[in-house]
């Protein structure tokens, strides 16, 4: 049985206690677009330079499914940062307390803060990136991931994008600053999230029965394990989709792991069919924006048509 680990898989939100008047969210410093060079990491997630008190760049990951920014323990203690008080730290495995570090100047491209307090997580829970660069600042702007260029850029979402083959997904913003689309797997209607700070993507119980019955036309994946390196969880179910309708884009050939995790039920996704996207999805589409201000998705995939399908290899 192949083991397959991620860590946290990954950190789909942070939150903090308030203190007082001070601000823990990053603001953007340009209206006009703003490109900047993207790396993967070890596992394929795309990561944007970060400058901490004027040094760096540090490599934090693009993670979509974050309220807000992290920095990993090797990077505070780099910087000499010095902790102050705790914050919860919610994952998809569970809620847990991490130290907050507070530093004096964070920038990324047009994202840029002072006296930001970030909690610190241990590196192999970030799978050993330098942090998490997290959506807290991205209200009427959007986040654009240029993955066949490696770029990530951000903007006013007011204009449409260059080039042909984008998709328009209508979706809302809940859960603080996430955007929640609508998707659609055979006969099923589906809640769909991407997050691309998580490894993998991953079923909910609703949606892993509603497959089971047929109406998707999934099966069930055998010899496959995947387990957390954060908490006691190991998930030895996984699901074959041949296609994830995203309005008109359709996802082909995606496999997802099925589990009643707890990152389900902070969402508040326990009762109807839920699907996280992962980047072992988005790593094989052309582009991916998140445009926080019309409340929708923008996909750039492949130029078949009817319809346009999302070149996957599994």
């Amino acid at each position: 049985m192949r083991s397959l680990v991620i860590a946290l898989i990954l950190i789909a939100s942070v939150a903090a206690p308030a203190r007082g008047q001070e601000s823990d969210s990053a603001t953007i410093a340009q209206i006009a677009p703003v490109r900047i060079d993207a790396t993967r990491d070890s596992i394929g997630r795309m990561t944007a330079p970060v400058f901490l008190n004027g040094r760096g760049p540090y490599a934090f990951v693009v993670d979509t499914g974050a309220n807000r920014s992290a920095i990993s323990r090797r990077v505070a203690d780099a910087l000499g940062l010095e902790t102050d008080g705790t914050g919860e730290v919610h994952a998809f495995t569970g809620v847990f307390e991490a130290p907050m570090a507070r530093v004096a100047h964070f920038r990324s491209g047009a994202m840029t803060a002072n006296d930001v307090r970030l909690p610190v997580i241990d590196g192999p829970m970030l799978a050993n990136a330098d942090g998490l660069l997290g959506v807290e600042a991205l209200r009427e702007r959007r986040l654009i991931l240029d993955v066949e260029n490696s770029t990530v850029s951000l903007d006013d979402g007011r204009r449409p994008l260059a080039g042909r083959g984008w998709v328009l997904v209508p979706g809302r913003v809940r859960f603080g600053n996430l955007i929640v689309t609508t998707g659609r797997i055979g006969r099923i209607n589906t809640h769909v999230i991407i997050d691309t700070g998580a490894q993998t993507s991953v079923v909910n119980t609703p949606l892993r029965n509603a497959l089971a019955s047929g109406r998707g036309d999934a099966r069930p994946v055998t010899g496959t394990r995947i387990r957390s390196v954060a908490g006691p969880v190991v998930l030895d179910e996984a699901v074959f989709i041949p296609r994830l309708y995203l309005s008109d884009a359709g996802i082909a050939n995606l496999t997802a792991y099925a589990g009643n995790l707890y990152i389900f039920e902070l969402w508040g996704l326990t009762e109807e069919p839920a699907i996280i996207v992962g980047m072992d999805v988005v790593r094989h589409m052309r582009a991916l924006a998140l445009n926080y201000r019309d409340q929708r998705i923008e996909l750039r995939v492949t130029r078949q048509s009817p319809p346009p399908v999302a070149r996957l290899v599994h």
